[in-house]
């Protein structure tokens, strides 16, 4: 009965990873539904298969739900939507082990949780509470950027002022979201490479300071290119492709950063021995007198002060 219950929820776990590889997306809660797979695998042989017909039935309505919310939704700012990976996560829990079993299943339910959380809400709660404080740095960061490369450029509140064009940084084109994304991604490392709390705290605050930047360099480029009035290239590098090879590069100089802190070596000193004991006794006869010690044949014999060898006087 265990084993048919097994194929049947890799059975549905596929369906869902089908389901979210097609789906607009794909590319991130994917990454984030593989690795909750990948731990349910690796400690598929320490968990409770067991449910009960209550749990099953709110599993098959959760389930259902998240199918109809997929396939039947088309706006990309459906909250309901956007969390319905995390949804999908809880039913299969549920139809697994039931929802006595569900605190074993922690690691995969936070994964899900994360990667289910609608970052441009959140964005725009941050923004409401904090006066567009990140928006507005980013267009001062921006125009210095562009001022340092010879453009006349400057900024007013969110404004990047060129003499020819001018762009509104907004929440959705600020560095919220590629913040956000690498915190998702640190999770997954957190989770995959058991990362230390010391590791993880550090990667929380570095994405910041690669997210910023990153988000500097693609606003800038979008300036210069409503300044020559390309709207193509607008298009493409701020909602098409050219917005995720911005987002790949945050990514990979956050991998740079955990391989930089995985492999750095701390600095070795010689210990102290904890006790005298451990020191090796010295010989008794290194210890001893020299004096009339049979040691002393390689000395020159002692010889008076009148001795013959005293230098000539004149």
């Amino acid at each position: 009965m265990i084993q048919k219950t097994e194929f049947l929820l890799v059975a549905i776990t596929a369906a869902l990873l089908v389901l979210f590889l097609t789906s607009y997306n794909a590319s991130l809660s994917s990454l984030f539904f593989l690795t909750a797979v990948y731990i349910a695998w690796k400690k598929r042989g320490e968990r409770n298969y067991h449910s009960d017909i209550g749990s099953t039935t709110w599993g098959i309505i959760l389930l259902v739900w998240v199918l109809l919310r997929m396939v039947l939704s088309s706006s990309q700012d459906d909250v309901l939507t956007l969390i319905s990976p995390f949804f999908a996560a809880l039913g299969l829990c549920l139809l697994a082990s039931g929802r006595k079993g569900l605190a074993q299943y922690w690691q995969e339910l936070l994964i899900m949780g994360f990667a289910s959380l609608p970052d441009q809400h959140i964005g725009y709660f941050l923004d409401s509470i904090s006066s567009e404080l990140l928006p507005q740095l980013d267009a001062t960061f921006s125009a210095y950027l562009l001022w340092y490369l010879s453009f006349d450029a400057i900024s007013e509140g969110t404004l990047v002022i060129l003499p020819t064009g001018t762009i509104q940084v907004i929440t959705d084109c600020s560095s919220y979201g590629i913040i956000f994304l690498l915190w998702q991604c640190t999770i997954i490392l957190t989770f995959i490479f058991n990362l230390s709390p010391g590791k993880v705290i550090r990667l929380f605050w570095i994405a910041p300071l690669i997210a910023i930047p990153v988000n500097v360099m693609r606003l800038a480029l979008l300036a210069l290119l409503v300044a020559e009035d390309n709207q193509t290239g607008f298009d493409y590098w701020h909602s098409g492709s050219g917005g995720d090879i911005f987002a790949t590069i945050a990514l990979m100089l956050l991998a740079g950063v955990y391989y930089l802190l995985n492999n750095a070596k701390s600095p070795s000193f010689p210990k102290k021995p904890n006790s005298p004991l451990l020191l090796p006794s010295p010989p008794e006869k290194d210890t001893a007198p020299v004096k009339n010690s049979t040691a002393n044949h390689h000395l020159p014999p002692l010889k008076p002060p009148d001795s013959q060898e005293n230098p000539p006087t004149n």
